[in-house]
């Protein structure tokens, strides 16, 4: 198979992969691609493994900014993503990765306790959330552009 014949199998699946919502399966169907050839193309050629990789980055994407709108509304949530996205302000260094699940964190820093009412703590949170928005929006219009 020619490089260009590789580009055009590589641009039509990628197409098709986003059309379907990846499902990768129906994919090949679609394009007459058989399974076996799938995993072996996938093996062999990195252009088509990259394609792959920046459908699961999009997935990702999308999945952080669903998470991320949903935060909004759910204070709990949106404690759980600041400490995942920001462990180094949010998260308990006191606490290991193998906490209990059942164990009770602090997502504030300690030094925040001591002047924090709930509608204060609100605000920080929406302050964060509004951050961090910022900056995701920064991200993909930088992308965009790119």
């Amino acid at each position: 198979m020619s490089r260009q014949q590789r580009r055009e199998r590589n641009f039509k699946f990628r197409q098709k992969l986003f059309e379907n919502g990846g499902k990768i399966l129906q994919t090949c169907q679609e394009l007459g691609i058989e399974w076996f050839n799938y995993v072996a193309i996938k093996r062999r050629d990195n252009d088509f493994k990259a394609i792959l990789d920046d459908y699961k980055e999009f997935i990702l994407d999308e999945l952080e900014m669903l998470i991320f709108e949903r935060a909004k509304e759910n204070t709990k949530l949106a404690l759980k993503v600041l400490e995942k996205l920001r462990p180094e302000k949010w998260a308990d260094p006191d606490k290991s990765i193998k906490d209990s699940p059942t164990e009770t964190k602090d997502f504030l820093p300690r030094d925040y306790f001591y002047y924090t009412d709930q509608e204060h703590f609100k605000q920080l949170i929406k302050e964060n959330l509004a951050e961090i928005d910022r900056q995701l929006k920064e991200i993909i219009s930088e992308t965009s552009d790119n």
